[in-house]
């Protein structure tokens, strides 16, 4: 049972990655349509880099209209969820 639950967790942790990797490619490719929804979909399993991405996203205006409220809270989900440099980023 122990081993079961591990490589789920293990398998959970592998597609989060690979959701964040595939948002960080359709980014750069300037589909931030595709890349909003994969890095809302990681950030809600607590993917702090993912979360740190919408934060930035929301804060610049790419491929969102800009917010800097949902910034914010997107950036403070990330400093939350253990991602250091989203902390900096709450406090102006």
């Amino acid at each position: 049972m122990k081993k079961l639950l591990m490589l789920t967790l293990a398998l959970c942790a592998f597609a989060v990655a690979s959701s964040l990797d595939e948002a960080n490619s359709a980014y750069q490719a300037k589909d931030y349509q595709k890349a909003l929804e994969l890095y809302k979909s990681a950030c809600d399993a607590n993917n702090a880099k993912a979360c740190s991405s919408l934060g930035y996203m929301y804060q610049s205006g790419k491929g969102v209209k800009s917010d800097l409220n949902l910034s914010k809270q997107f950036y403070q989900k990330a400093c939350d969820a253990g991602d250091g440099s989203a902390c900096n980023s709450t406090k102006w």
